[in-house]
């Protein structure tokens, strides 16, 4: 897991981003996943954020409900511009 730490202008707050989460598929079903949401949201709080977020692909539809399961909300579309570089 990877966590970054920023400043989000729309609250005037500090906001946490998972921008890495990955359990190997053996261990899945184990609440390895579980544990490390609760660090995460541990971290988060321990440096006074707002929020914790994290995005995923479209098409990892598990995923996208087991964060929903585990009550993160789905908020917003991730748009993107390809630079070619």
């Amino acid at each position: 897991m990877s966590l970054i730490y920023f400043f989000y202008f729309p609250l005037q707050k500090q906001n946490c981003r998972i921008t890495s989460l990955v359990v190997d598929e053996y261990a899945r079903g184990t609440g390895v996943g579980k544990r490390l949401i609760d660090h995460a949201l541990e971290k988060a709080k321990s440096l006074s954020c707002a929020q914790l977020e994290v995005t995923t692909s479209l098409t990892h539809e598990a995923t996208q409900a087991y964060y929903e399961r585990s009550g993160f909300i789905k908020s917003s579309f991730r748009y993107y511009l390809d630079l070619g570089i």
